[in-house]
């Protein structure tokens, strides 16, 4: 049996799906035909498996690459309209507030600009939380 494990696995390394060997039997053909099979299957599999992690690889690069140009993009909104942030990650909201507040007058460019900077500060915050 030994020499038989031999041959089979030799048949299926090397990729033998027929054989002219009398010593082995028409069931051990068969076996060899399927682990063969099942040997390519697997690479494919595996193909597959690595096709996937380089695609999610990738995707985790483009967030990540989005994240820093989200991040970018805030710090310098908030540098040119003199807002705070703090730890690069959260903006100082009491003083917007507090500014908010103070100004009786709806001042309309100066609310464009605060509801552009409330919606970078809300995308800034949702990256920051989903991905630490």
């Amino acid at each position: 049996t030994l020499q038989h494990l031999s041959v089979t696995k030799a048949f299926v390394d090397e990729g033998v799906h027929e054989t002219n060997d009398s010593t082995l039997t028409d069931e051990e053909i068969k076996l060899i035909k399927l682990l063969k099979s099942l040997q390519n299957e697997s690479v494919v599999h595996q193909q597959r498996l690595i096709e996937a992690q380089t695609d999610w690889l990738e995707a985790l690069e483009k967030l990540d690459s989005e994240k820093q140009i989200i991040e970018e993009t805030f710090r310098e909104f908030c540098q040119s309209n003199n807002y705070l942030a703090l730890n690069d990650k959260i903006s100082l909201q009491e003083t917007i507030e507090e500014r908010q507040s103070k100004s009786s007058t709806l001042d309309l460019p100066n609310y464009e600009e605060q509801n552009k900077y409330i919606s970078f500060q809300q995308k800034y915050l949702h990256m920051a939380k989903t991905h630490n």
